[in-house]
This record gives structure tokens, C-alpha cells and sequence, in this order.
């Protein structure tokens, strides 16, 4: 079994921490490959992929998991492993690229840090997402914003990657306020070092909310490891159900149902979640997620 990955050449693990029948390939070596019966990719159509090296079939047998939500669009490719949360028997099956295997439990699993969830922080209710940036589609800031004006005594925190840049945090203010959020109910924050300096943000956070159409993956499951509730909209893909599966796994999702307009059915449910998240205590989730 060979998994090709995207890890620079770089940060190559030294040669004792890859063990076993497991090998990863860190570059486009398709004439080096041989006597594998099956590899695997790792990033589909992400940064430093190694479509490439599938094209040429050096495997009998070819897969893709985990790192692209989507198909390959490569003939080479076999199949794709997923899961009837994330990929319903149905209409995915009658796309013409490779064949979906679905596993009986979620497609993937995560390990939460050793972090302990943090105490809730003073302050008035408060939604939240650490997502990145390009995330947040034009339904997503308009779903939010009425989600706010369901709950006017709530606040909306975000954290992502450059939201410490005056302009930058200037635009998402203005696009919000577009929306009809009043720029002074969102706190903004950019990148903060280290796990547990991140973790320890959502000792503000009451509710998670999650952007559509594509959802959450990681950042869903730090939530609820700290004990933070997620709500979001079940969508019809890949890419806006994944997190269905963190759902099912750990018992402790929200789900809103989407509608054509700003992605969630029920803002009041929502707002009674947050008022209630903010006076309970944090349940933490210190096992392994999948």
C-alpha cells in the first residue's frame, strides 16, 4: 500500500518514523514504483499534487481519499473512498469519474489535542468560526447575518489567517454590514501561534457556525473537542456534508436544514442554542473522532 502525499520534500519524516507497510511518495516517481498493488492519493487537485504520477498507472489498482472533496476527473483513478454520509447512494454514484467505496463508518477520524476545553469567557452570547477565509460564500455571510438579527443581543466572532490586517478586516466588515449585520457585533481575529493559544479562543465561542456550501472539516472537529456545539446546513455534496459524519460520530451536532435563502431553515432555534450554550457547562469530546 502506497499513499502519494503533498508534504514538501522538506519535511520529510526521518527514515525511522515511517514504518511498516505504509509508504509515502514525496515526488513524481512513477518509474520508480513498483511491485505496489495499491496506491493511493492523498490531495487530488490541492497544491504540489501528485496527479501526475497516477496518470502514468504504476499500479494495478489506484484510489483517492481524504484531502479533495471531489473527484479526480482521471481515468487512472479506480475509485474513491467515502461514506454514505458524506456521498449518499444515489445520484453520486452516476457521476462518470471513479467509482465511490464507501466505508462503514466516517471517511476520516481525527484525534483531539491533549488541550482541555476552556471555561466560557465572559461576555454576551457569542457565535463563532475559525474557517478560513475563502470559505465564506456570499450565502454564508448572508446566513449568518439573519442568524444575528434572529439574536439581537448576540455577538459573531471569526478567527482566520489575515483577518489581523486592518484592510482586510475592513472588507469583511463592510461585506457583513452589506448584509445587514451591524459591523460593531463581529469581533475579528487573525492567526494566533500554537494549538493550544487557538483552542483556547473558543472559551468565547457559545454556538460554531459552520460555512456552506463548503463546510468545516478540521476546524469542526476542534469545536466540539473543546466542548463547542457546531450548527450546519446539510448540503447536496461532498464538500457540504463532510461534516454529517462528525455529527453521527460524536452525537453532539447541530444540524440546520438548508433553505435557498441564507442556508439555515430556523434562525430562532439557532439563537435559543447560543443563549442556552452560554450559561451551561463545556462537555469536552477527549476521544478519537471516526
Amino acid at each position: 500500500l502506497l499513499f502519494a502525499d503533498t508534504t514538501p520534500l522538506g519535511r520529510l519524516a526521518e527514515p525511522d518514523e515511517i514504518a511498516g507497510p505504509v509508504l509515502f511518495l514525496l515526488g513524481p516517481a512513477a518509474s520508480y514504483i513498483t511491485g505496489v498493488d495499491l496506491l493511493v492519493d492523498l490531495a487530488g487537485h490541492t497544491a504540489y499534487n501528485r496527479l501526475g504520477v497516477f496518470a502514468r498507472r504504476p499500479a494495478p489498482l489506484q484510489a483517492t481519499w481524504l484531502g479533495y472533496p471531489n473527484v479526480t476527473g482521471l481515468d487512472a483513478i479506480d475509485f474513491r473512498i467515502t461514506d454514505a454520509v458524506a456521498d449518499p447512494p444515489g445520484a453520486a454514484d452516476a457521476e462518470p469519474a471513479e467509482r465511490l467505496v464507501r466505508l462503514p463508518r466516517p471517511f476520516l477520524c481525527f484525534a483531539p489535542p491533549d488541550v482541555p476545553p476552556p471555561p466560557r469567557e465572559d461576555g454576551p452570547p457569542t457565535f463563532g468560526s475559525f474557517n478560513a477565509l475563502a470559505k465564506m460564500s456570499p450565502a454564508t455571510v448572508a446566513g449568518w447575518a439573519a442568524i444575528l438579527a434572529a439574536v439581537p443581543d448576540a455577538r459573531l466572532l471569526l478567527k482566520a489567517r489575515g483577518l489581523d490586517d486592518p484592510d482586510t478586516a475592513g472588507w469583511w466588515r463592510r461585506r457583513f454590514a452589506a448584509a445587514g449585520l451591524d459591523p460593531g457585533r463581529l469581533v475579528l481575529m487573525g492567526r494566533i501561534p500554537g494549538t493550544g493559544g487557538h483552542l483556547a479562543q473558543y472559551g468565547a465561542v457559545d454556538v460554531a457556525l459552520d460555512p456552506f456550501p463548503y463546510n468545516g472539516t478540521t476546524t469542526t472537529v476542534e469545536a466540539l473537542a473543546m466542548g463547542v456545539p457546531v450548527v450546519t446546513p446539510a448540503g447536496d455534496r461532498h464538500a457540504a456534508r463532510g461534516d454529517g459524519d462528525h455529527g453521527r460520530t460524536v452525537r453532539r451536532h447541530q444540524v440546520a436544514q438548508p433553505t435557498g435563502e441564507g442556508g439555515v431553515r430556523d434562525h430562532q432555534v439557532v439563537g435559543g442554542c447560543v443563549h442556552e450554550r452560554s450559561c451551561g457547562p463545556r462537555q469536552p469530546h477527549q476521544h478519537r473522532f471516526g
